[in-house]
């Protein structure tokens, strides 16, 4: 059977709850040092990724500008 608390009994606990999340949110979290090959495994894979997307970008660039020139040979051929 658990013990009930007492009004004492309760604030005393939540001023130590407040007082280990106020010391939570004060602690400040540095990051681990890592060494240079997992440095050099991460900038790969960043890179990597990188140039995934700007070929992609790039693909996307060279169909719009194909659209454009097609617009323009035909208003041109309109005219």
């Amino acid at each position: 059977m658990k013990k009930q608390m007492n009004l004492k009994e309760i604030i005393s606990f939540q001023r130590f709850n407040i007082f280990l999340l106020e010391k939570k949110m004060t602690r400040r979290e540095y990051p681990k040092e890592i060494s240079q090959d997992e440095w050099l495994k991460r900038q790969n894979y960043f890179l990597e990724e990188q140039n995934k997307r700007l070929k992609i970008e790039l693909s996307e660039s060279k169909e719009y500008i194909n659209v454009l020139i097609n617009k323009l040979k035909l208003y041109q051929s309109k005219q």
